[in-house]
């Protein structure tokens, strides 16, 4: 059975994608100092956008933040590629987050891609993550550092001056 099908079947039988965490299972330490979050914490969604993703900058100064995104998916061989967004979300203040977007469960059919400028203290670095299928590269966390819901983590891929 596809993850595709399964993820359909799981919402036809009424499933809640709520997680259970076990506090000494889910420790882990998360490296940079700003990540991706993505929490199921919009459930109310008429649209069926129940997924938060966030930015946290958890480190001791504000930030600059400007982001483009895109995704990839594979359809019988062939590589489908989305449309690129670009968004500049201006001054995320220290040890704070900014919402980026809300997805459907849908749109982790995909690998996506988001790719940020971060300016601080006037140097500019490039926070790159990418967040495979199925989101199957997070890090399932209790309670996110700042954010304090639980939910996946992402760190980035890469970080250039």
């Amino acid at each position: 059975m596809s993850m595709t099908d399964w993820i359909i079947k799981a919402i036809e039988d009424g499933w809640k994608m709520e997680c259970e965490f076990d506090a000494e299972r889910d420790k882990c330490e998360i490296k940079g100092d700003q990540f991706l979050a993505i929490c199921r914490d919009n459930l109310d969604d008429p649209d069926g956008f129940v997924y938060t993703v966030y930015l946290i900058n958890r480190s001791g100064n504000n930030i600059h933040l400007s982001m483009s995104t895109f995704a990839h998916a594979s359809d019988d061989g062939d590589v489908i590629t989305t449309n690129k967004y670009i968004k500049d979300f201006g001054k995320v203040e220290s040890q704070s987050y900014v919402k980026i977007e809300n997805d459907s469960i849908g749109s982790w059919d995909f690998i996506t891609h988001f790719l940020f400028d971060i300016t601080e203290k006037d140097i500019k670095k490039a926070g790159n993550f990418t967040v495979n299928k199925g989101y199957a590269n997070g890090i399932k966390v209790a309670d996110i550092p700042v954010l304090q819901k639980s939910g996946y983590v992402i760190e980035a891929d890469t970080e250039e001056s």
